[in-house]
């Protein structure tokens, strides 16, 4: 941002201008999807963890763990309400790393550090932190993301992500408005789903080093 010489003089200060280089929408369907990782996935020790006002604040974010639980990481987005909503367009962008400075595991006996149970802790206490110093504002009064026009909620079947029609509360995937979507499952190839598809089998959760 700036360079100073050791008597506090400001020698050189970024001028930065902003450029739009992706639709905003796309931004928002990776949220929509980093959300879904504390909704239903690895990261719901988040999911009700911060309130503000009594209501929970719609955080998201993703977690990783490394081979041999050498590293530990949560990288995640808490937003400021806008106008009484959430919009990904304004928040903070908080990440967490936990690890040995020689790499060494940090694998004891039975007890293992892993994104979750690790980096994502001190992540949630620090975005209280900020919660609780009022940089996320007040609240809002619904506690999810506002779509932006031409993007739709599609309910999907939590293990899979295929799409569902059978009218059952749970998950949902945001994705753009009209036009063919296609659904891919973990372990099958891709199908193209406007309706209930064959699910098969859901893989089982795991939260060691590479399935975060």
């Amino acid at each position: 941002a700036e360079i100073r010489d050791a008597a506090g003089n400001v020698l050189y200060r970024a001028k930065p201008v902003a450029e739009q280089v992706l639709d905003p929408r796309s931004g928002e369907l990776v949220g929509d999807i980093l959300r879904n990782v504390v909704r239903v996935g690895t990261g719901r020790r988040a999911a009700d963890a911060l309130k503000i006002g009594g209501i929970s604040v719609p955080l998201a974010g993703k977690n990783g763990t490394t081979n041999d639980y050498r590293n530990a990481a949560f990288l995640g987005f808490a937003p400021r309400a806008h106008e009484g909503h959430y919009t990904w367009g304004d928040g903070l962008t908080v990440g967490v790393y936990v690890g040995y400075d020689d790499n060494q595991s940090m694998h004891r006996g039975g007890f293992r550090v892993q994104g979750a149970n690790g980096a994502l802790p001190v992540w949630l206490a620090t975005v209280r932190g900020l919660a609780d110093a009022g940089m996320l504002g007040t609240g809002a009064s619904g506690a999810e993301y506002l779509a932006s026009p031409g993007l739709v909620a599609v309910p999907v079947t939590p293990g899979t992500g295929l799409a569902r029609n059978d009218g059952a509360a749970g998950p949902t995937t945001l994705v753009p408005e009209g036009g063919a979507r296609r659904f891919a499952p973990f372990t099958e190839t891709p199908v193209v789903a406007d309706g209930v598809a064959d699910l098969g089998a859901a893989p089982a959760e795991s939260e060691g080093p590479g399935a975060d």
